[in-house]
């Protein structure tokens, strides 16, 4: 397996590998002592180890779908793609159980309608165990399946075709999610306050407030205490995708901050230790529960992701540029930010006071009902009506 190290005669990351029974020792050309470099020396070593897996992966017929977790591990297996690794992992378990039922024992048996039978298969499976699932979601499990799975496997050489891809399946229109009121932020913050068992009120109550007023995803409220600048009033997030920004620190958190360091945490908050889950999807657990014990809340369609929601409408309102706005969320994207916006027609209404409008009011060049517009003779006995 190929591994990083480093010489005693110099700064520089090496990269030892074998691929077809020859090994191979080359300089990355990136140093040791550089947190940046490290982390790009890490992305090389990935690439190597997934090359080194599909050298072997050769002489592997195309019978049977074993294959295909610890390609998921090994391809995802860097820190900052541990979200899609769990996600991809969870979308591949109810796929592998259809295949195994339906006697589909590799990618060349899967044919086209199978894509249709899954859908079928997985409505079904979950009316059985109570848990439903929506189309979307499906959709989703499929084109994971065409984009990952299959693609892997004819890059393998094992099929030549990739029959799941634009299965056809229908779309359920996603309801938008609401910006919170105050109502909500104290019908929430009093459940919390009720809340006995101390691990999960601290998460409830940490990640509801750090995100309430930042604006960031519930995984980004688990953060290292090193990350949170109180003298510069700074705040760093860990976001998707590897991504890191730094933003302003609302100053209502300060106190919070504050409190957890005379607490002497590490972490702001961690799971209950008996949680198999990951950190965030444990959270991810605990508030979705939390939301469907209260009927004005689950009514309403409420969930974690609405605190985002909230915040990036607030700045909206209170006219902060879309720039400064989207650097303070994380957006990098005009769209995406666009989504989270919930402007309605009275957030609107000061607009009309900016336009100039020159000359007579519009109704008043409007034609009367009734009468012609070109000699203003009622149109009966109107000689331009006439000819």
């Amino acid at each position: 397996m190929a591994c990083l190290y480093k010489r005693k005669d110099g700064p520089y990351l090496w990269l030892k590998s074998k691929v077809g029974g020859v090994e191979k020792q080359e300089s990355t050309g990136l140093r040791a002592d550089n947190a940046e470099h490290r982390r790009r020396a890490k992305q090389i070593l990935y690439k190597k180890q997934l090359e080194e897996s599909e050298a072997e992966d050769v002489t592997i017929t195309a019978k049977g779908w074993a294959w295909v977790e610890p390609f998921l591990r090994l391809k995802y297996s860097a820190p900052e793609s541990a979200g899609t690794l769990g996600v991809y992992l969870q979308a591949w378990r109810p796929l592998s159980e259809f295949l195994d039922e339906n006697d589909i024992e590799n990618p060349r048996q899967f044919m086209r309608e199978h894509c249709a039978l899954y859908f079928s298969w997985r409505k079904k499976r979950a009316e059985e165990t109570s848990r439903p699932v929506g189309a979307n979601v499906i959709a989703k499990n499929i084109s994971f399946f065409a984009n990952v799975v299959l693609a892997e496997a004819m890059k393998r050489g094992w099929i030549t075709v990739n029959v799941a891809l634009d299965p056809g399946f229908p779309r359920e229109k996603v309801r938008e999610k609401p910006v919170l009121t105050a109502e909500h932020d104290a019908i929430i913050r009093e459940i919390i306050e009720k809340e006995r068992d101390p691990i999960i009120k601290h998460m409830l109550h940490v990640s509801f407030e750090i995100s309430r007023h930042q604006g960031c995803r519930l995984a980004e409220t688990r953060m290292n205490l090193s990350d949170v600048d109180l003298a510069r009033k700074e705040i760093r997030f860990h976001a998707k995708g590897g991504k890191v920004f730094t933003t302003a620190l609302h100053p209502n958190l300060v106190p919070l901050f504050e409190q957890l360091r005379r607490e002497k945490r590490a972490v702001t908050w961690e799971p209950k230790p008996a949680s198999p889950k990951a950190p965030a999807r444990w959270a991810s657990r605990v508030w979705s529960e939390f939301f469907h014990e209260d009927a004005k809340l689950s009514n309403g369609g409420i969930s974690f992701h609405c605190t985002r929601v909230t915040v990036v409408t607030e700045l909206a309102r209170a006219g902060v540029s879309l720039s400064q706005a989207m650097r303070f969320v994380g957006h990098a994207s005009e769209l995406v930010h666009a989504i989270y916006q919930r402007l309605q027609a009275d957030d609107v209404s000061g607009c009309t006071k900016f336009i100039a409008a020159t000359g007579s009011p519009l109704s008043a060049n409007l034609p009367q009902a009734g009468v012609c517009p070109t000699c203003g003779q009622p149109i009966p006995s109107c000689s331009a009506m006439a000819a």
